[in-house]
């Protein structure tokens, strides 16, 4: 029987890491799985380590460009008032024109490689440090919202060109960071509990929306990477902001958000249509091709539910007040145990792991908010590492499952 046909590395390395599984639970021996992995052919004893130094060299480049970034910020900082203006203005754009040049020519001749998107990202980190230090030349507060919205600007048509995850992640953290300053002249007119509840919703909106993009950029030809990360980081904004609402006492003396300025309704409803709409019509892509699954609008669904719950617990008042958080609660339960069912339908490990860290999370939270104050502390402590103990092993065991399973369905004829 000829092998499979294992061409894809990816393949491969999932495989290894199952026979490694299989290994520690007894299932093979050592020569056993060594034998497995040699009938195929990407399989060589070197790539792993091969592809593992690769990852270190990509990782140490990135963290290099931060670092020489870094020490660019905190010359000009400490020395701002001895430099004259002419230097600083000078120093800063010969720094950005020589970090751009750098990574173009390194780029032209060996493609995308570390160091040319570690000069790239270098170039963008000192375009911001020169925003925000020309800002104080001319007495700009160091939280403007403009600051932000200009160093996003400068970048976000790099990551674009460049299709560099890095410098697409930057462009994505500088527009949440510009968001969240702008929101200090779009909620003057609400009290500090307001505000931090608006702030929320806004976010989960927003990482509604980042989802979305994600999801439509992964179906262009060479955007996939980038898609991807949009998905990550649109998860990850939601859930943290849906992950604050789920505690009790943030809708302590919480009226309305309804006084939160225009642009604010603008960016929040906006997200939120622009979010449903277009996993709406990538669902209906999916019904038009074929696709009978009743779970086919289950993502878009979830997603107009959690926007529409999350603006509803912000415009109505309610005289109960723990009715929204335990709606919160029942909310961020059912989509993380979504999300795992998405990813284990979908044969996406990033979603499924995502998900059951989300999930311990949560239980981990919820365990020490209600218990703290009813328990002796040596009981909380104690109890908390049971369940980190017992939930870490029945989590990885469910997910070594779950990703077997996968597998196995993937592997089907």
């Amino acid at each position: 029987m000829n092998p499979i046909d294992a061409s894809n590395h990816r393949f491969v390395s999932r495989l290894r890491e199952e026979v490694e599984a299989w290994q520690q639970d007894g299932t093979v021996t050592a020569e056993q799985a060594q034998a497995i992995l040699a009938r195929y052919p990407d399989y060589e004893p070197g790539f792993e380590a091969s592809r593992r130094r690769q990852g270190l060299v990509t990782g140490l480049s990135i963290l290099g460009g931060i670092l020489i970034g870094l020490s660019v910020i905190t010359f000009f900082a400490a020395n701002w008032d001895e430099i004259s203006r002419s230097v600083k203005l000078g120093s800063l754009i010969i720094g950005v024109l020589l970090s751009y040049g750098a990574g173009y020519v390194i780029w032209q001749r060996s493609g995308p490689t570390p160091y040319a998107v570690a000069f790239v990202l270098l170039g963008c980190i000192i375009y911001g440090a020169g925003v925000h230090l020309i800002g104080q030349i001319y007495h700009v507060p160091v939280n403007d919202p403009n600051l932000s919205l200009f160093w996003f600007l400068g970048v976000a048509p790099l990551a674009y060109v460049t299709r560099s995850r890095p410098v697409m992640f930057l462009a994505v953290v500088l527009f949440l960071a510009a968001v969240g300053f702008r929101q200090q002249e779009w909620l003057e007119g609400l009290d500090e509990s307001e505000a931090g509840i608006a702030g929320l919703i806004l976010y989960v909106a927003l990482g509604a929306f980042l989802f979305a993009v994600g999801k439509a950029k992964a179906h262009l030809d060479g955007w996939q990477s980038i898609g991807g990360l949009f998905q990550a980081l649109g998860l990850l904004t939601a859930f943290a902001a849906l992950y604050i609402l789920t505690f009790r006492d943030v809708f302590d003396d919480v009226d309305s958000i309804s006084g939160a300025s225009l642009g604010y309704w603008a960016l929040a409803s906006g997200a939120s249509a622009v979010a449903v709409a277009t996993l709406a019509w990538l669902a209906w892509q999916r019904a038009q091709a074929g696709d009978k699954s009743p779970l086919v609008f289950a993502e878009a669904g979830a997603v107009a539910v959690l926007l529409v719950t999350a603006l509803t617990a912000g415009l109505v008042p309610v005289d109960w007040e723990p009715l929204y958080p335990i709606v919160f609660n029942a909310l961020f339960a059912l989509l993380a145990l979504g999300l795992m069912a998405s990813g284990y339908l979908q044969e996406h490990e990033g979603r499924v792991n995502l998900s059951l860290a989300i999930i311990a999370l949560y239980v981990i939270t919820r365990y020490f908010e209600y218990s703290i104050s009813l328990l002796d502390s040596s009981l909380v402590f104690f109890g908390a590492g049971v369940i980190l103990l017992g939930g870490g092993y029945l989590l990885d065991r469910g997910r070594r499952r779950m990703l077997v399973a996968m597998r196995e369905r993937e592997g089907a004829p």
